[in-house]
């Protein structure tokens, strides 16, 4: 069973399939970049990870977290998380390929430490 997971970031995603047939778990990577002034470390790897459970044929419920990477100031470092739930519906285009559609709720924090 595949999905195709996507952020806000790019990001590459792999499904493998788990011990049911209607679950699955996949992890996704990443370049994260922020688009603010001052940065000294701008660009970081993101990475997250991610469960389903498909209820039935069409729809499943994803719950995922994911390290949004972050920046540096002169003066503090910043990193970012996101837990999140989202509702995936799948509608078969034959045996091969399938439209999945993807909405859902995160929580998104940016915590700042000092540098030393």
């Amino acid at each position: 069973m595949k999905r195709i997971f996507s952020v806000a970031v790019l990001s590459i995603a792999a499904t493998v399939p788990a011990v049911a047939a209607d679950f699955y778990a996949g992890a996704k990577f990443g370049p994260v970049t922020y688009n603010y002034s001052n940065i000294e470390k701008n660009s970081q790897l993101g990475y997250g990870v991610f469960a389903g459970y498909q209820f039935i044929p069409y729809f499943s419920v994803e719950l995922e977290y994911a390290s949004l990477g972050g920046f540096d100031t002169t003066s503090r470092k910043y990193t970012g998380t996101s837990f999140g739930v989202n509702g995936v519906g799948t509608l078969p285009l034959g045996e091969q390929f399938a439209l999945i559609g993807k909405i859902g709720i995160a929580s998104t924090t940016i915590s700042a430490t000092p540098q030393p």
